[in-house]
């Protein structure tokens, strides 16, 4: 592909009724990607679809064979829409109470928002459509979140923070992660090259997006040389 056409890969924009295409390269047979939320049923002003309940409300019922059927509503929605990619679940941990996300997630508790995300994710996925799992990986406040630098011990954000989505690439092969705004630790976790080989160990095989203008740097992303 030519050089034109790679960034056309990377780069997602509005058309229409979807809220997130790439290019495709017709040349060589690659169809566009389309991409939508989210968490709580398909979104972006789309018609047609079901008024799902808060995600809380599903894990309060700790009830996996629930949070399979849910996934597999926006699942089948988002296949009759001509959407690829489902851009949910929401991973994050319930930390502030009155973040404006927390009503996308699944509470405070990382063994529960790990156990509903595997469900929902394996109910999208088994209607043809990718699941995206968000944000990896410290995104606890939606104020200022572009701005926040997430300060987490190793132990805590191993045991709280990245267990969810440990869980969703180890047991539920999610298709694909979108990172987080925040800095974690001083760098923002969508330049973050400490992820990348956490993934990797892992055993994740799908591709990363950014949040909407999550990347400062695009720079800061290409691999160090060699020598």
């Amino acid at each position: 592909m030519t050089l034109a056409e790679k960034l056309g890969e990377l780069v997602l924009s509005s058309s229409g009724s979807y809220e997130n295409v790439n290019s495709g390269v017709a040349r060589v047979c690659v169809p566009s990607l389309t991409l939508q939320d989210g968490p709580v049923g398909l979104a972006f002003g789309d018609t047609g679809v079901t008024q799902l309940p808060a995600p809380p409300g599903i894990a309060a019922t700790f009830d996996t064979a629930l949070a399979r059927r849910y996934g597999q509503v926006e699942g089948s929605e988002a296949r009759g829409q001509g959407i690829d990619v489902v851009q949910g679940p929401n991973l994050n941990i319930d930390r502030v109470p009155e973040s404006g996300r927390a009503f996308e997630g699944y509470g405070e508790d990382p063994f529960l928002v790990s156990t509903m995300g595997v469900a929902d994710i394996e109910g999208i996925q088994s209607q043809g459509v990718l699941a995206d799992a968000k944000h990896l990986v410290a995104y606890s406040q939606e104020t200022n979140r572009a701005a926040l630098d997430a300060r987490v011990s190793s132990p805590a954000l191993n045991e709280i923070y990245l267990a969810p989505f440990k869980a969703a690439v180890v047991q539920a092969h999610v298709a694909s992660i979108m990172c987080a705004y925040p800095e974690l630790k001083g760098t923002f976790q969508c330049e973050d090259p400490a992820l990348a080989p956490i993934l990797k160990q892992w055993g994740f095989s799908g591709f990363v997006r950014s949040d909407l203008g999550a990347v400062h740097d695009p720079a800061a992303l290409r691999p160090a040389p060699t020598s």
